[in-house]
């Protein structure tokens, strides 16, 4: 295959990805939306220290919830990826998260550990989660 050739599939590929892509994004920004929604109204839970939790009403913590009600594992991938940099952008200052993360907490990855650190610690209440969800929904559908 020549050069040019290379460069033509190149270019097709991505045109035929891109609108796959829009898709996937907001679907995952349906999704943190959704997530978001249902803890603001009540519908379930948020938890800390858990994934979920059947003791009382059913609760989840932030990607447990992300992971309970999307449907497609690749929109919750962008799902989770999406809040995950918001939660960086909103933590990483936090001297809290230094002590922890330089090489993750053990058995997760460091990106994996921010979100836990997040949730867990450093999130007071459903709000903060709701915000960071609602933050991270509207940096997706932006970025079409």
């Amino acid at each position: 295959m020549t050069e040019e050739q290379e460069k033509i599939l190149r270019e097709k590929i991505l045109r035929f990805s891109n609108p796959v892509q829009e898709i996937l994004k907001a679907s995952a920004a349906d999704l943190l939306e959704q997530v978001a929604d249902g803890f603001q109204s009540g519908q379930y839970a948020w938890v800390q220290g858990e994934y979920e939790t059947t003791r009382g009403p059913k609760g989840y913590c932030s990607i447990g919830a992300l992971r309970h009600f999307g449907m497609q594992v690749n929109v919750i991938e962008y799902a989770e990826d999406a809040y995950r940099d918001v939660v960086f952008d909103r933590v990483r200052d936090n001297l809290r998260l230094r002590t922890i993360m330089p090489d993750g907490i053990i058995g997760l990855t460091p990106s994996n550990g921010i979100v836990i650190h997040f949730n867990d610690k450093i999130a007071k209440n459903v709000d903060d989660v709701v915000d960071v969800m609602k933050h991270a929904a509207k940096d997706l559908r932006n970025q079409s």
